[in-house]
């Protein structure tokens, strides 16, 4: 999830004191995305301006997002209608107060529609997560450093066991993040597996570095550094392990320990940095990353369309839109074509596909999404591949990296795992890793994609599950880090 800094834009309106008064306060309610059930929470505020007019703002909070008091662009109230924006998060949610106990509406999002009514709730009570729990038989400090390039100032935490057991020779861990900007206990959902991680390793007398990525945390950078790619990720770890060297101890073994894209970050790091000793990859993928994002479209998929011969159907619109990604890379198509590259694409696929077959999927499309089935596509398509990380990502192999690592590797994968399943990593281990003596990969039962012990994988769960990271993962990171 991307974490930024948002600029409130506050607008005026002039209601009378009753109407005003409806509305302030916390309102809470749940939209179903593709499956997953999220609670929404819009804090609505007043003041005033020159003791005449009345200025309304709102903060928008997703829990299981770990997204808190976001605030939104406008909030309009007329009467018994409510308007807030995002311009930000491209959202909108429209809404009209009912017997002044709910308010009845819809949120949109990136071209979908929801409806959503909020009640009115008091401060929301968070379930409790697993936590660190004192005595911490180690110590913490924050820590600041720069890019390489200068344009980003990193912030993080580093913790290390006490005198008695840390010395210039001790091994420091890297926590590497997976996708999206991360802060450095790389919060998802309520969770802070990264903070787990770290406290587990520290007690069994590890140091440990957690950063924040760049547009996350304390993090510093400019504005067109977001703008970045997985090879970009990999110049920031490469800062992080120069930083360990230059400020910590160059005697200090260097352990990676990357998490979904941070294990693809952590091979090509350690590839490049033959001092790295030991890589922990936790939920990789191996395969290549159109097959990746076609296997997470398709689990999406089946809800929406339920049968397979109208997935199936889709799923030949997907390949071919996808391929642009090639097209693009390559510079045979500018970014200015993209929109009638897949408008085009959108036509041939109604020409060569049964009547009944793009009938049905329309239809069921739009009962889902709640809007025109070809503006979706155009609009979600048309984001995919105007993003230069996902184009790297869909052109990505990452075995290429895996094979040439020769440093000691685990790689963890949870049975139950739904980003990056055992059943397309498996063969791709088989064929290319299983000779390597270096590399074990190790599969849980019941463990899901970031650790937790969970009854189908499904990320609607992570929110569910109180446990962050389950016994089992921790047992094996730290026997493959402590082992001689």
């Amino acid at each position: 999830m991307i974490r930024r800094l948002f600029l409130v834009t506050l607008l005026l309106t002039s209601l009378t004191a009753d109407a005003q008064n409806q509305f302030i306060g916390k309102w809470q309610g749940k939209i179903d995305v593709q499956g997953v059930s999220l609670t929404l929470i819009f804090d609505i505020k007043e003041s005033s301006l020159n003791n005449k007019r009345s200025i309304y703002s709102s903060e928008l909070s997703v829990p299981q997002q770990g997204a808190r008091d976001i605030p939104m662009s406008s909030t309009q109230i007329k009467k018994n209608k409510i308007s807030i924006k995002s311009s930000v998060l491209g959202l909108e949610y429209q809404g009209k107060l009912e017997k002044n106990v709910l308010i009845k509406g819809e949120f949109e999002q990136n071209g979908q529609t929801f409806l959503l009514v909020l009640t009115k709730t008091n401060e929301i009570q968070e379930e409790l997560r697993q936590k660190p729990k004192p005595p911490f038989p180690y110590r913490s400090r924050n820590v600041q450093f720069s890019h390489g390039n200068g344009f980003i100032r990193f912030f993080g935490t580093y913790s290390y066991p006490k005198v008695d057991a840390y010395n210039s020779t001790t091994p420091v861990v890297i926590l590497i993040s997976g996708s999206g900007s991360q802060d450095r206990d790389e919060t998802i959902m309520g969770h802070k597996p990264f903070l787990i991680i770290s406290d587990y390793l520290n007690r069994q007398n590890l140091a440990v570095l957690r950063v924040d990525d760049r547009g996350a945390g304390e993090t510093k950078t400019k504005p067109s550094e977001l703008k970045y790619t997985t090879a970009d990720r990999i110049t920031d770890v490469q800062s992080y392990i120069q930083f360990v060297r230059d400020s910590i101890g160059s005697k200090h073994p260097i352990y990676l320990l990357g998490h979904s894209e941070g294990a693809r970050i952590a091979a090509e790091v350690a590839v490049k940095d033959t001092q790295v000793k030991k890589i922990i990859a936790l939920g990789p993928a191996l395969v290549n990353g159109a097959i990746i994002n076609k296997y997470q479209n398709t689990n999406s998929l089946k809800k929406i369309l339920r049968d397979s011969e109208y997935i199936n159907a889709y799923l030949t619109l997907h390949d071919s839109i996808i391929s642009n990604s090639t097209e693009l890379l390559s510079g045979r198509l500018k970014p200015s074509q993209i929109d009638s590259s897949i408008v085009n694409q959108l036509n041939q696929w109604k020409k060569r596909t049964p009547k009944n077959q793009s009938k049905k999927v329309k239809k069921r499309f739009e009962k889902v999404i709640k809007t025109d089935f070809d503006t979706y596509i155009l609009h979600q398509y048309s984001q995919l591949l105007s993003n230069q990380w996902m184009l790297f990502f869909l052109q990505d192999d990452p075995i290429k990296w895996w094979t040439e690592i020769q440093q000691p590797c685990l790689l963890i994968n949870g049975e139950l795992d739904r980003q990056t399943p055992v059943e397309l990593n498996k063969p791709v281990f088989d064929k290319y890793l299983s000779n390597k003596k270096n590399i074990t990969y190790n599969t849980i039962d019941g463990i899901n994609h970031i650790g937790q012990k969970a009854q189908t994988g499904h990320p609607s769960e992570y929110t569910e599950i109180t446990t962050t990271v389950d016994s089992s993962v921790l047992g094996l990171i730290g026997t493959f880090f402590l082992e001689d």
